[in-house]
């Protein structure tokens, strides 16, 4: 009698792309799926704390990619961009941290998004210690403040332009990104640490 031995052992690294198949295709289905983002959070404080975290920075390095790239096509999904702003605190390096909020507000800019979930995104990276350093936090608000010609918040009412119909695309945009202009200058203030990352 021939027995071949299966094993039913898996990587981490298997556990961790297959999870995100998972995850990314139920945050497909079902849009804000809070639960399966849920899940991927225990699964990778199951891999940091199983592994440590010099190894799980090896095995989850790829992972803070797809789920930007996943998130830019899900812009409206709050879920989603609150998972990478988990994974940021959890696992990510300041500098690949200030490499992806950079290509995030890339993605921004350039499709003109106007959704609150993005914006809160990106105001809770920048007043986030450990997500980016003083320097990029600064250039990162500079680059918002030159997208946006005057780039403070004014009194522009949304809500009531909206109601007058008198309110396209390019201006819901500059409005979205002069409130977050305004948050950060007025709820983030510049730190200054001698082991700052810049």
């Amino acid at each position: 009698m021939r027995t071949s031995s299966l094993s039913l052992s898996l990587s981490a690294s298997e556990i961790i792309n297959g999870e995100w198949r998972l995850v990314s295709r139920a945050g497909d289905h079902h849009p804000r799926n809070y639960y399966a983002w849920n899940h991927m959070r225990n699964i990778v404080d199951l891999v940091v704390t199983r592994c440590g975290l010099p190894v799980c920075t090896t095995l989850l390095s790829l992972l803070p990619g797809h789920v930007l790239a996943w998130c830019i096509k899900h812009s409206s999904d709050v879920s989603g961009w609150s998972f990478l702003l988990f994974l940021y605190r959890r696992v990510g390096a300041p500098k690949e941290s200030e490499w992806l909020l950079k290509n995030a507000i890339d993605a921004a800019l350039s499709f003109q998004w106007s959704g609150e979930a993005f914006w809160s995104f990106v105001k809770a990276s920048l007043a986030s210690d450990g997500v980016c350093g003083k320097k990029a936090r600064t250039m990162t608000l500079l680059r918002l403040r030159k997208a946006v010609p005057d780039g403070r918040a004014t009194s522009l009412d949304m809500p009531a332009l909206k109601s007058a119909g008198h309110v396209n695309q390019a201006a819901q945009h500059k409005a979205a990104v002069r409130r977050a202009v305004s948050w950060i200058d007025k709820n983030w203030q510049p730190y200054d640490s001698g082991n700052d990352i810049i």
